[in-house]
């Protein structure tokens, strides 16, 4: 009898030896969830729920992808896996494009030192007359604010103060020329007495430096010769 029961012991040991060997080596089959586009912390939290790994691969540079969110992923979603898998995914870096600063109000001195810590350049300058201060930059293309790849030129236009057109003053008296100079925003210089030989009234402007219709700047002086 007791041979018997050893018998009967023996095989039903090995069969829940056997038994609990298949169920350990089995593991459950999930799918995965879809986390392009996320945070990583969000995309971590949700990986986590499926009982599944997050790891960080790379990143790389995205213009339409924000900074630290999924770019890709790799198996990709909807794919079946074994719990305790690794989940791969590239982040981004935020987009590679440069942020156009405003340097309109600027020198062209500081603009220069303004756009190259932004890796941009001043690619061309136009000059324009303006009542703000000469050397002030007036306007810039592209404008602040826009978003361009970096290395690009910017495009800028700088005021040259205000000019006056110089009045024609030959063949007026002197007294009169003297006005106009005044009221022209000019400043009379020095003012010679020469000998001419048409018969004109004393005082006479016979020549004028600047020439009529030179474009100067206010308070420019003028020198002017009249007859004797």
């Amino acid at each position: 009898m007791q041979s018997i029961k050893k018998l009967v012991v023996i095989p039903l040991v090995l069969f829940i030896f056997l038994s609990g060997c298949t169920s350990a080596g089995s593991s459950e089959s999930v799918v995965v969830p879809s986390i392009v586009g996320l945070k990583v912390s969000k995309a971590q939290e949700i990986i986590l729920e499926k009982n599944l790994i997050l790891q960080v691969v790379d990143s790389q540079y995205s213009d339409t992808v924000p900074i630290d969110c999924i770019i890709s992923q790799n198996p990709a979603p909807d794919t079946s896996v074994k719990t305790g898998s690794i989940i791969t995914a590239i982040i981004s870096n935020g987009s590679s494009k440069i942020i156009v600063p405003d340097i309109t109000g600027s020198t062209i001195e500081d603009a220069k030192t303004i756009l190259s810590k932004n890796s941009l350049y001043i690619s061309g300058i136009e000059e324009v007359e303006s009542d703000i201060a000469v050397g002030t930059i007036l306007f810039q293309e592209p404008e602040s604010g826009t978003a361009i790849s970096p290395n690009a030129g910017i495009k800028i236009k700088v005021s040259i103060g205000t000019f006056i057109l110089v009045p024609d003053l030959t063949g007026k008296p002197l007294e009169e020329a003297k006005q106009i100079i005044l009221t022209s925003g000019l400043v009379l210089y020095k003012v010679e007495s020469i000998s001419f030989e048409y018969s004109v009234p004393t005082g006479t402007v016979l020549y004028q430096y600047p020439m009529p219709g030179s474009k100067v700047k206010q308070g420019t002086q003028i020198t002017l010769k009249v007859s004797k």
